[in-house]
């Protein structure tokens, strides 16, 4: 067997310091993983990255291990899990109730899973905080909420049953608290919060895992904090990362993709590569960059003096410390039982709510004529078995959601209709539903990167008011950001889940009077629309 030990500060030159802050996104190509390796066999860097289903990972990993005698950081995500332990992003176990053996359990399969694929460390779990501002944006379905003892609660049961599966935890994205509805993979977002006020709210979850023993790592976002630091972000902030050290936080930072455009936009692709190690992190994770380009400007940095010795030294200090721990926790991992498993299910199906007008079931007549409308991203006929969904796929397919509909309703029919609808859209279809009992609308809201603020599309929400001026549509059934459904006129019964495959089955057996709602909505905050509200 191969002998893998952890590297000692002493022995390291500067070149290979500079290296060791480094981690490497192999998803770049075939020569990023090449110059890897060799960095790799002259102890030239620090941590790679490679998403787990990305389809190059395995054998990436594997060339990578091959080369390496030291235990080298391997990185990922996984927010959703993989495999047979998926769940439909992080809020769905505040839904299902907000149980620390869900969330354990969930961490554990995860770590498991992902051990065997070669990976010692996952960036989870997501501890920011929602806010109502923020709530349109995509990390409103990646958290656990706007709760900070919640979050800390089940934050803290995830990262346990990360430990016990045998990978290190990296919660995410520090400080949190921006309360600017901006997507900053496309432009700057702000907060407004002071230090004391995100000590005391934000970083309440940080803290408690913290005094758990359960920081391995943080992740820094790329957020401006005006307040503590008015021109550098939190992730190029000293200031701002300052506040972790402060309690003490011994572990490592690394930072967000540095490639996002609330970084680029003001500090060019190079600049922020050293900017972030000068600041206090201690990994660089610069994501589309080629690795020889990434160490090129890591050493341009340190040359203008943006780094020194003594910053370089105790950044290298703790990712070698870190390296060692991974070893540490592979000879006590716990693999997932069929409990675990059987969790992770009941997140999935016990995660989906019903709000529903007094004297209003979650069910409707399974012998009814009802017309299913079901929302696309783009004009799809109802036989495209095409996933256009953005993030992850093969969830909400019309095909798919075709066959529960036949299923569960036979009288019913299915069709698409896309989420800007044109006047050729709408003249047939209203003609269309004057046939049938009633109309049931099927959207769906995963924002992710690049897209920005998430909603129905105004078109969609004037078709659906006109409808709703006779009461036509009795049921909505929603996926996703919980906030967008708030955005449609007033209906009467409202089913909510979340982005799987098996949420949009379970949604419809709830629909069908098979199973029973049982989540809750994770916010208190949603505004819905009054009964007799019209928009203007």
């Amino acid at each position: 067997m191969k002998n893998v030990k952890p590297l000692d500060i002493k022995d390291l030159t500067l070149e290979q310091k500079l290296g060791m802050v480094i981690c490497a996104n192999l998803r770049v190509g075939e020569d990023d993983v090449q110059t890897a390796i060799q960095m790799v066999k002259e102890h030239r860097l620090g941590a790679i990255w490679l998403q787990y289903d990305a389809k190059e990972a395995p054998d990436a990993i594997a060339r990578v291990l091959e080369a390496a005698d030291y235990p080298i950081l391997v990185l990922t995500d996984a927010e959703n899990g993989l495999g047979n332990a998926t769940i439909p992003q992080a809020i769905s176990v505040t839904a299902a109730g907000a149980k620390d053996e869900y969330a354990y359990s969930f961490g554990l399969a995860t770590a498991d899973a992902l051990y065997e694929r070669g990976y010692n460390v996952v960036c989870n779990p997501v501890v920011d905080l929602n806010q109502k501002m923020n709530a349109p944006c995509g990390h409103t379905t990646r958290t656990f909420g706007a709760d900070p003892e919640t979050a800390a609660r089940l934050g803290a049961a995830m990262a346990r049953g990360i430990h016990d599966g045998g990978l290190l935890a990296v919660s995410k994205h520090f400080p949190g608290g921006q309360t600017s509805p901006y997507d900053t993979h496309m432009r700057e977002g702000f907060s407004t919060k002071t230090a004391e006020e995100l000590y005391n709210h934000d970083l309440v979850p940080y803290r408690h895992l913290l005094k758990e023993g359960l920081l391995d790592g943080v992740m820094s976002g790329h957020g401006l904090f005006p307040k503590i630091d008015e021109k550098h972000p939190a992730s190029l902030s000293e200031k701002v990362l300052s506040l972790m050290r402060q309690d003490g936080f011994d572990g490592f930072f690394i930072t967000d993709a540095l490639n996002m455009m609330g970084l680029v936009l003001k500090f060019g692709k190079n600049g922020p590569v050293s900017m972030c190690i000068g600041a206090g992190n201690d990994l660089a994770l610069p994501w589309t960059m080629p690795v020889a380009t990434a160490y090129d400007a890591m050493k341009e940095g340190f040359e203008k003096g943006i780094i020194n010795e003594e910053i370089l030294d105790a950044a290298v200090a703790r990712i070698l410390k870190a390296q060692a721990k991974t070893l540490e926790l592979s000879k006590t991992r716990k693999k997932a039982t069929q409990k675990d498993f059987d969790n992770i299910r009941s997140i999935t199906t016990d995660c989906i709510s019903a709000r529903c007008a007094e004297g209003v079931k979650p069910s409707i007549s399974r012998d009814g004529k009802h017309l299913f409308v079901i929302v696309t991203e783009e004009r799809r006929p109802m036989n495209a078995d095409i996933d256009y969904t953005p993030g992850a796929r093969g969830w909400f397919v019309p095909t798919l959601i075709g066959e529960h509909i036949a299923k569960y309703f036979p009288n019913s029919e299915a069709m698409t209709m896309p989420q800007y609808p044109s006047t050729n859209d709408n003249m047939p279809f209203l003609d269309k539903q004057t046939k049938y009992d009633d109309v049931i609308f099927v959207t769906a809201a995963m924002t992710r990167a690049y897209v920005g603020r998430d909603c129905l599309s105004s078109r969609l929400v004037d078709l659906m008011d006109a409808l709703q001026s006779t009461n036509r549509i009795s049921t909505h059934i929603h996926f996703g950001n919980p906030f967008v459904a708030a955005g449609a006129p007033y209906i009467e019964r409202v089913i909510m889940g979340y982005c799987s495959a098996d949420c949009v089955e379970h949604a419809f057996k709830i629909l069908a009077g098979e199973a029973e709602a049982k989540g809750v909505i994770p916010y208190d905050c949603i505004e819905f629309h009054k009964k007799g509200h019209i928009f203007m």
